[in-house]
């Protein structure tokens, strides 16, 4: 038997931190590959506007969430040959 128990949103910790996808960087080493967004989103097993949206934009609007996103984005950097450090930029939310 399997007990769900809701955690209220005041008890669950803050994120200490971000992660922010460097788009331009996966764009520029798929350029230099000479890869269209279509052969990178075949390869990845993603559509095209889903490379679109993690070259071009901070938002989130073709993926279910942030964490989702961030995993097709390492997806697409592994393919292209990047250290996730290459692409992936983690910022402190301290104050």
């Amino acid at each position: 038997m399997t007990i769900s128990v809701q955690v209220p949103m005041s008890f669950r910790p803050k994120p200490v931190s971000t992660t922010m996808i460097l788009g331009e960087v996966l764009k520029t080493a798929r350029m230099d590959q000479g890869m269209s967004q279509e052969e990178l989103a075949n390869q990845a097993c993603l559509k095209k506007w889903h490379i679109q949206e993690i070259e071009e934009t901070d938002s989130c609007r073709t993926f279910y969430s942030q964490e989702i996103k961030l995993q097709g984005a390492k997806r697409i950097g592994s393919l292209l040959g990047l250290d996730h450090s290459q692409f992936l930029s983690v910022k402190s939310l301290k104050d």
